[in-house]
């Protein structure tokens, strides 16, 4: 039988494998093959119909209706049946069907991706659903669903004969591939590329062997993490639950009081040592506390007791004073036998807080530059003009509404003073003379009460 002209003229020597190197055509094959065509030719011509190797040899020299073929013209869209228009020397061929080819032999060269393969035929893919049998070589593995375009067509989704995607590595190396065109996809003769099964099982049956083999390593293992001998290593430095429950139950038998007794001595704890003792909220049960919890308990159970003895001396009059008032620093040791002021408190209130305490007081020389002489919470004295002072707070006040006391040396002719504004961050005070105008004033004083 002679061999088709997909077969004779093929790309590799292995159809569809390039790896097996391209392939040069014998001389004999196309012999008989050009034979063949020239037999067919004969008797087409015999019966009444023309054949052209390409369209463009097909003149207009024949008469109307007259149905001729083209069969091998290297623009695959120009292969098909076609009918003569208008007489002889005259009109035109026109193309009015495929040729009736029900089996199409088509090329893939890796011209594509493994997911999107490329392939062309020497015969048009007909449009028509099943109007012929399509084979065509595979030369990657897929990765996924994947399509398939003949000729440069638009893709055609490949599904499995129940209309499934091929699942990964469906398609592989050396794979030919059989089905028709249904709609906008490939279908498959087949379900699913048996190869892509079996190598499926395959892996199964690797990993289900691997998970046998795994699990009988755990299970030996595990017994050792349980049973293994005492001070027989399971792993480097680490011992099986046997060892330890033979370590408890010694020390247990010796006795806690030797164990400790026996223990290395530290003379200072630090904040992370741990100290066990029996919780009488759960049963005694065995609990821990760190010296920081220690340190932290102890601390709040004295102060409780320090506390109230204070409050009982202090409420007594036990405690020394000197003219009957209680001195101490403003802030931070004051010393041993004084108290802290700003510790003092009234009704639960900080002194320091008190509305009769003042919170913020200066004294300063007004005349030209200011200089601030003594201050309590003023961060600095402004003179904006001549008699008008603003003294800014270091902490502002929590609002306007506070009371200020003021006094002015009658010194360079004042004779008055009054506030000209307040507000939470400061104050202006403003010193006059006996016109009543502003005059600079050599000893100014002011204290702030309230808010």
């Amino acid at each position: 039988m002679v061999s088709n002209a997909n077969t004779i003229f093929r790309d590799f020597e292995t159809d569809g494998v390039p790896a097996s190197g391209p392939h040069s055509p014998r001389k004999v094959e196309i012999r008989e093959w050009g034979g063949w065509i020239e037999q067919l030719h004969a008797g087409i011509q015999a019966g009444g119909g023309l054949v052209f190797q390409i369209k463009a040899a097909m003149t207009l020299g024949h008469a109307a209706n007259q149905m001729a073929w083209v069969i091998a013209d290297p623009v695959t869209a120009n292969n098909g049946i076609y009918q003569k228009l208008g007489g002889s020397g005259a009109g035109s061929w026109v193309r009015i069907g495929d040729l009736p080819y029900s089996f199409i032999r088509a090329s893939n060269t890796g011209a594509g991706t493994p997911n999107a393969i490329k392939a062309t035929s020497v015969m048009p893919i007909p449009t028509a659903d099943g109007a012929a049998l399509i084979t065509v070589n595979v030369t990657d593995h897929n990765t996924g669903p994947a399509t398939i375009a003949f000729n440069g067509d638009p893709p055609l989704a490949i599904k499995t004969s129940s209309a499934h995607d091929v699942a990964a590595g469906g398609l592989q190396p050396g794979m030919i591939l059989a089905g028709y065109v249904s709609g906008s996809t490939l279908r498959l003769l087949t379900d699913q590329a048996s190869a892509a099964i079996q190598a499926a099982a395959e892996a199964a049956q690797a990993a289900a062997a691997s998970s046998a083999t795994n699990a009988a390593a755990s299970e030996a293992l595990a017994k050792k993490w349980a049973t293994e001998a005492e001070n027989t290593e399971v792993a480097p430095g680490l011992f099986s639950a046997f060892h330890w429950a033979q370590k408890a139950a010694s020390y247990v038998l010796g006795g806690i009081a030797a164990a400790i007794h026996g223990a290395p001595a530290k003379a200072t704890p630090v904040d992370t040592d741990e100290f066990g003792y029996a919780n009488s909220a759960s049963g005694f049960g065995l609990v821990k506390m760190t010296w920081t919890n220690v340190k932290a308990a102890l601390k709040a159970y004295f102060d409780s007791i320090y506390a109230t003895a204070a409050q009982g001396a202090l409420a007594s009059a036990a405690l020394p004073k000197t003219g009957g008032v209680l001195t101490g620093a403003a802030g931070g040791d004051p010393g041993a036998g004084k108290l802290n002021a700003s510790e003092l408190q009234q009704n639960g209130t900080a002194i320091a807080n008190a509305k009769y305490v003042s919170k913020a007081w200066v004294v300063f020389n007004g005349i030209g530059t200011v200089a601030v002489l003594d201050s309590l919470n003023v961060s600095s004295v402004t003179r904006n003009t001549t008699g008008l002072y603003v003294v800014n707070f270091t902490t502002p006040r929590p609002s306007a509404d506070y009371a200020i006391g003021w006094s002015v040396g009658v010194t360079n002719g004042i004779v008055a003073a009054r506030v000209t504004s307040k507000n939470t961050t400061d104050f202006a005070i403003s010193t006059m003379n006996s016109a009543f105008t502003g005059a600079d004033c050599a000893y100014v004083s002011a204290c702030v009460f309230g808010a």
